[in-house]
């Protein structure tokens, strides 16, 4: 355990997944899939950030003597789409008195839901686009390809 901080999420919803895993990447987390997580190891750290929403969090969530945060990726408007769906875990969520916040990726969330829920943009580990190798390939036909 490196960190105060870790990041849940399950393997089976990657975009969810990788926010999390970035937040790792750039140090300020740890990181594991729900299917590995512990509960013993999950109680040893401060926060613990649930990724997404999930039936199964329902019965890991009373175990965790951590404080509880949930990232909610799901945008606005997709949540408008969904026809309730989506509303209807988020209230599951925000009624949830083990979850302290909600990290939305929407601000226009975070206007709506004040009392719990917060903005912060998704980190990225720019490191492995920085340091990617690159091969320039000679132009051919006025066409050159950067790889």
């Amino acid at each position: 355990m490196d960190y105060e901080i870790l990041g849940v999420a399950p393997s089976y919803l990657p975009g969810v997944s990788r926010v999390l895993m970035e937040l790792c990447a750039i140090g300020v987390s740890d990181f594991t899939f729900l299917e590995n997580l512990s509960i013993e190891e999950a109680n040893k750290y401060k926060v613990c950030i649930f990724g997404g929403w999930v039936p199964g969090y329902s019965v890991i969530l009373p175990q965790i003597s951590s404080r509880v945060w949930v990232l909610w990726t799901s945008p606005l408007l997709q949540m408008e789409l969904t026809g309730g769906v989506e509303w209807g875990f988020l209230q599951q969520i925000l009624s949830s008195e083990k979850v302290e916040r909600v990290w939305f990726g929407d601000k226009g969330l975070e206007e709506i839901f004040l009392d719990k829920g917060f903005h912060m943009p998704y980190p990225v580990n720019v490191e492995p686009f920085v340091t990617y190798p690159r091969t320039l390939y000679e132009a051919k036909d006025g066409i050159g390809l950067l790889t």
